[in-house]
């Protein structure tokens, strides 16, 4: 980071415990945002860091984990990505988890990664840009 003139960085796993399911989803989960809170306790003005969630299918998992990372842990939000297990976000399922990060102020950081329907789609970019675009100019490749 000082070889780059970078002062300070945000930390996430967006999608790490999406990964696995059930109980071995929440303990990985628990894991990364311990293992997060360290390196952020270490290095406090170098370092924030967003907290990685079990499956969001699993809602109360996922709210209990989320009060732990952010009230125990403390910290600076929450990481997730722009589809899971190929349900966007924008789905009903995840009502009540929104409704809890609105009612406490928390920052999301929503990292783009493509569901499966959008790898088949071929323009000729990461479909992930896609997934991360709310207007056509915001997608004009570089």
């Amino acid at each position: 980071m000082d070889a780059n003139g970078i002062a300070a960085a945000v930390l996430s796993l967006p999608d790490s415990a999406d990964h696995a399911k059930g109980a071995e989803a929440c303990q990985l989960a628990r894991r990364i945002n311990e293992q997060l809170a360290d390196i952020v306790s270490k290095h406090p003005t170098r370092f924030g860091a967003m907290a990685t969630l079990p499956a969001l299918a699993a809602t109360d998992s996922l709210l209990e984990e989320m009060a732990y990372a952010l009230d125990t842990l403390k910290l600076d939000g929450v990481a997730t990505s722009t589809s899971i297990d190929d349900i966007y976000l924008g789905d009903a399922r995840y009502d009540l988890w929104f409704e809890e990060m609105n009612r406490r102020g928390v920052t999301l950081f929503i990292h783009p990664v493509p569901a499966n329907a959008s790898r088949s789609v071929n323009l000729g970019i990461d479909p992930s840009i896609l997934e991360s675009c709310s207007t056509p100019p915001a997608c004009s490749p570089i």
